[in-house]
């Protein structure tokens, strides 16, 4: 059989205790001894094809949109590039949700935005010079409704001064809508200041939120 030592120092016997005992099992039960010792000698291969398994494509989580107070961290503020053009186009930020202070429950969940720098918009229009600076604006001021500065002498000072946001505790105010004509629900938020959400956290954890 595979793997006796190993079975033997669990039971704390020696080989020749161990060959007796299933020597006396075989006796009184060959056919489940038999099925067991085959189930021990099958890889983990053998084993999945033994129980029929066939490969099913990756589904989906349902995360459904958020609405809501909440304390959240920042996980993530960096440059990311466009994959078919290679260009920076956008900062990207992620928030993960800590607690909740009103509405929906959101513990570990992702908050995620994009400040659009450059390239095209979802509607594969440009994005315009007065749409880049609004974006940058945004960025900053979202850093400093989380007590940071970030430091805006060159784009190279701009995104070494990220660093100083990750970790930092925030706090958010979410939402969502639903397109026209369209089922789906598009997650929206905004950053605040704690002492913006007080009357939110006041009513309760696990009470809707009114918007």
């Amino acid at each position: 059989m595979t793997r006796l030592s190993e079975v033997c120092a669990l039971h704390g016997t020696d080989g020749c205790e161990w060959t007796q005992l299933m020597g006396e099992l075989r006796r009184l039960w060959p056919e489940s001894v038999a099925a067991w010792e085959q189930e021990a000698d099958m890889g983990l291969t053998e084993a999945l094809r033994e129980a029929g398994y066939k490969p099913e494509a990756n589904q989906d989580e349902d995360f459904p949109a958020l609405k809501g107070e909440y304390r959240a961290t920042v996980v993530a503020l960096r440059p990311e590039v466009n994959r078919d053009t290679q260009e920076k186009d956008r900062y990207h930020l992620q928030l993960r949700i800590t607690e909740t202070l009103y509405g929906d429950r959101g513990e570990g969940r992702l908050l995620m935005r994009n400040y659009r720098i450059a390239g095209t918009n979802f509607d594969k229009s440009p994005v315009t010079d007065e749409q880049k600076l609004k974006a940058l604006q945004g960025l900053l001021n979202d850093a400093f409704t989380m007590g940071v500065t970030l430091n805006t002498s060159s784009d190279e000072a701009l995104e070494a001064s990220f660093a100083q946001v990750i970790d930092k505790e925030c706090f958010v105010r979410a939402w969502h809508f639903s397109p026209e004509g369209e089922d789906r629900k598009i997650q929206q938020f905004v950053i605040k200041q704690q002492k913006d959400l007080k009357k939110g956290a006041e009513r309760g954890r696990t009470a809707k939120a009114p918007f």
